[in-house]
């Protein structure tokens, strides 16, 4: 099974918005900008730096195109603003520029005017892309490589045998981190479950999970299995300050939050959430998140 980590899923969108950007320039004309000085009374008055050329006025077909090319362009935007956002400020500040750019020729304003000829603007749009293409492979040079699997609440209830996670991502190295969402549903269940037997079952994923503490710092991170590394983090980050459209309040958005904020520290890494709820799943495509399905459960492995 081959998984796209995060960037590769946004170099492969920035591809499909451009085409987007320029099918809507294909859609859209320019024009010299004509307009004469309104009269009032007795007087002319000159709109000062009005510019020379201007956007034509869509058609249907050209709304149309604007507006998806509008969010097709939001929707990727707003992670990557997301996972640059502890970058030195000239990194984000480029990527502020290329964003303002990119959004003119797409809502099409005539302030402070048109380009010269749609082939310019393409030629405007097409380096700008590239430009953008560039500073996100340059996240990837400075990051460890690897992967990191992030399992939900369920995930780790079907199969808590963390070393056969590994069979899914076709690698036995790997680190995988217990977020405090999960942690969290893990200490309600054991108490508020109705049914006795998966309380039980629950107990037993929580006296797993704290056995690794026996090997070291779980915040620093413990090697088990030999070659699995686990980690627990202590710190949920804000899910509506990450992303505008997750809840703070839905613990999958939350877990959604907490995956994207590990991917953005690690960005090199390949961020893989562990889940068969299909709610999640839905949410983790939408952030750009790979994910796989929980494991079948086979026999325990000593650590």
């Amino acid at each position: 099974m081959v998984i796209s980590s995060l960037l590769d899923k946004l170099l492969s969108e920035l591809s499909k918005t451009e085409n987007l950007i320029n099918d809507l320039l294909d859609s859209s004309t320019i024009r010299n900008n004509t307009k004469k000085p309104e009269v009032i009374g007795d007087y002319r008055i000159i709109i000062p730096n009005s510019p020379r050329r201007c956007w034509g006025i869509l058609n249907d077909d050209g709304i149309i195109k604007q507006a998806n090319s509008l969010k097709a362009f939001n929707s990727s935007f707003e992670i990557i603003e997301f996972i640059s956002s502890d970058k030195p400020n000239n990194i984000k500040s480029k990527i502020s520029g290329i964003k303002s750019s990119l959004i003119s020729f797409i809502n099409q304003k005539n302030f402070p005017g048109a380009p010269i000829s749609i082939s310019e603007a393409k030629r405007t749009v097409c380096s700008k892309f590239e430009d953008l293409r560039k500073l996100l492979d340059s996240f990837k040079l400075i990051d460890e490589q690897g992967f990191i699997l992030i399992p939900d609440t369920n995930a780790l209830i079907r199969n808590p045998d963390i070393q056969t996670y590994g069979s899914s991502i076709n690698s036995n190295t790997y680190t995988v981190i217990f977020i405090p969402t999960v942690l969290g549903e893990l200490d309600d269940l054991k108490v508020k479950h109705r049914d006795e037997q998966f309380r039980q079952k629950v107990e037993s994923v929580i006296k797993r999970i704290k056995g690794f503490r026996q090997q070291g710092s779980l915040l620093d991170g413990v090697i088990t299995y030999k070659t699995v590394t686990v980690k627990t983090i202590a710190k949920e980050p804000k899910a509506d300050e990450v992303l505008s459209w997750l809840d703070k309040d839905v613990p999958d958005d939350r877990i959604i939050a907490s995956a994207l904020e590990i991917q953005r520290q690690n960005l090199g890494a390949k961020v893989v959430l562990v889940t068969s709820d299909i709610n999640l799943q839905n949410k983790a495509e939408a952030a750009r998140l790979p994910h796989i399905e929980t494991p079948e459960q086979k026999q325990s492995t000593r650590q």
